[in-house]
């Protein structure tokens, strides 16, 4: 079944909304500017740049709440409010990524320790 191109541009307009108005749009976009940054420092491939574009906005969209409710208090001073959760969301994204690649390197160091012969438990 084609796709015309109206419903395309209304899928688009409909996503770039939500990007723009919802406070969860607007971490995932934060988050996907983490995941940016990390990607020009680490100076990452396409294939890895994107993905850490994606993860940074998943864990943006995620645990911002809970990295606001953790730091929020400390940078209350520091950071006007109405900034504060785009900034936690920020924050999120490249911690997270973080998390993320040290639980994915475990996991890598295990299956090969195990393909290996090594420690099965």
């Amino acid at each position: 079944m084609p796709i015309d191109d109206q419903s395309n541009w209304a899928a688009a307009k409909a996503f770039w909304q939500w990007l723009t108005s919802n406070a969860g749009g607007q971490a995932a976009l934060a988050g996907a500017a983490g995941g940016f940054v990390r990607a020009l420092t680490l100076r990452e491939n396409f294939k890895e740049g994107f993905a850490s574009l994606f993860v940074g906005a998943l864990c943006a969209m995620y645990a911002a709440p809970l990295t606001l409710g953790v730091i929020g208090p400390a940078l209350h001073a520091l950071i006007k409010p109405d900034a504060l959760d785009g900034f936690c969301a920020f924050a999120t994204g490249i911690g997270g990524m973080a998390v993320v690649g040290l639980v994915l390197d475990f996991w890598k160091s295990y299956r090969e320790q195990r393909s290996k012969g090594g420690p099965t438990a």
